[in-house]
């Protein structure tokens, strides 16, 4: 009788550490999945915001100077340009 209740407590064990490793493999599996999505949507938007620049300089190019539109704010943190009060340097040569 003690043989099969051995028998039995192994065969519990068993089963239960093969359920731990099938939930940890199945947890690694949805990991991987993640991150294969996370790098494919880091690729694709990557891809997408360097073609934008690249149109925008194209295009940017493209139009003429005097069809640009005034730009009227300046950045964060920078202040307008104003004409320099020096008078430019002369080369005497």
């Amino acid at each position: 009788m003690e043989l099969f209740a051995n028998a039995a407590a192994i065969a519990i064990m068993n089963s239960r550490l093969h359920n731990a490793a099938a939930a940890k493999e199945c947890e690694a599996a949805v990991a991987l999945e993640r991150e294969r999505a996370v790098r494919d949507v880091h690729e694709a938007i990557g891809h997408s915001l360097g073609s934008l620049l690249l149109h925008l300089n194209r295009a940017d190019k493209a139009t003429p100077a005097a069809r640009r539109p005034p730009s009227t704010s300046t950045p964060p943190g920078s202040s307008p340009t104003k004409p320099s009060s020096k008078p430019a340097a002369q080369s005497s040569g």
